[in-house]
């Protein structure tokens, strides 16, 4: 590739629409950032391309041309499978439906690994992006000392081979902590693009009601929210709390609320479409969010803009917020805290101008970090090889 030469844009996604958002969503958040990216290219680039991994009647599906800025190639089943995916897509390469310029890897492990293999099988010197959404190694509990120290080690061979690392949010730098000086470099910072919800629930009043929402295992720490709201829920027998979600921890937390609440107190919904989750997150009172540690807090923005106020356990993710909405987060370090901040959004809700406030800055924030993500990817398309 000849310096000045734009090269494909393309995005590596196993998984396509199997993380809960429904394959259309997605397709339509792709089609923002091709929008984005023909813009910052000067039109040089006119689409960028989605190797994915998706069933073919759910293609057939999808009406292609709602998505003009976004070239889907399939190239099988959703799948877990990095190395099978990876030799699909090398002989799709072989046949000329795709040309890389820059590979982009949405999620580190499957299409990471996917990536990486991909590019050593074609033998171009293609650039490479990974993109970081919080520690994609600390995802096992004790028990599993090896392959958290095997993965450990992946992790830090694999990032290393990428040219550009994209980090969703600051306080993720630490995981780069143990080759800060050579990492830094090809670091970008670019927050999520997340829509601004519109919504016909923002600004209603709302029955008495709270959220809990997300992947239902360690890291998410639902035990803990769940504890800190105990006492509201048998004190008031109007109160209702919604648990939207599913994962390991399914069994030990339907137990607790059998135990510890009664059973008119809470909803369970398990897994939910986006779409559908968000409905029932609009119609609640307050988010409860009690995970250590966050990467871009998609959930907790998605509550604000819908005009619902957010009790979260501080990290630097959830503090940043608080020190810029004070009126709309409030952050916890235990229980009692925790307890003490979801009665008070219960007894007063904040004003629907403070809300507006923050929808207008995420709106700014969006354009900017669209604008800082494409210019990149356009630079690494285009760099001399």
């Amino acid at each position: 590739m000849n310096s000045g030469t734009l090269g494909q844009v393309t995005f590596v996604h196993p998984r396509f629409g199997r993380d809960g958002t429904p394959a259309s969503e997605l397709l339509a958040k792709f089609d923002v950032y091709g929008k984005s990216l023909s813009a910052s290219s000067n039109g040089g680039i006119k689409q960028l391309a989605l190797l994915a991994g998706i069933k073919k009647p759910e293609l057939e599906s999808i009406d292609q041309k709602s998505f003009p800025f976004v070239n889907i190639i399939r190239i099988s089943d959703p799948t877990n499978n990095f190395l099978i995916f990876a030799l699909k897509t090398w002989v799709a390469f072989r046949r000329g439906k795709f040309t890389a310029g820059l590979v982009v890897a949405g999620d580190f492990w499957v299409g990471g690994l996917s990536t990486y293999v991909l590019v050593k099988l074609c033998r171009t010197k293609s650039k490479t992006q990974i993109t970081l959404h919080g520690n994609p190694v600390g995802t096992l509990g004790r028990g599993f000392l090896l392959r958290n120290s095997l993965r450990r080690l992946l992790f830090r061979f694999l990032l290393h081979k990428f040219d550009s690392i994209r980090l969703v949010s600051n306080n993720l730098f630490s995981l780069l902590e143990f080759d800060f000086e050579n990492l830094f470099r090809k670091v970008l910072v670019s927050p999520v693009y997340m829509p601004v919800i519109q919504s016909s629930h923002v600004g209603v009043r709302r029955s008495k009601s709270i959220m809990i929402m997300g992947r239902l295992h360690h890291e998410r720490n639902p035990l803990e929210a769940l504890s800190a709201i105990r006492t509201i829920l048998k004190s008031d027998s109007d109160l209702r709390v919604n648990l939207v979600g599913n994962g390991p921890m399914q069994e030990e937390v339907l137990e607790f609320c059998e135990r510890e609440l009664t059973k008119s107190s809470f909803i369970f919904w398990g897994w939910l479409p986006h779409e559908e989750a968000i409905n029932v997150l609009a119609s609640c009172t307050v988010l409860i969010s009690s995970a250590p540690e966050e990467g871009y807090g998609q959930a907790i923005r998605e509550a604000l803009t819908l005009g619902i106020p957010v009790v979260a356990r501080r990290n630097t993710e959830t503090l940043g917020l608080s020190l810029s909405w004070p009126g709309i987060i409030s952050t916890y370090e235990n229980e009692k805290d925790a307890t003490r901040l979801v009665r008070a959004y219960l007894d007063a809700p904040p004003r629907d101008s403070e809300f507006s406030d923050f929808r207008s800055d995420l709106e700014l924030k969006n354009e900017a970090s669209l604008k800082t993500l494409t210019h990149a990817w356009v630079e690494l398309a285009s760099r001399q090889t």
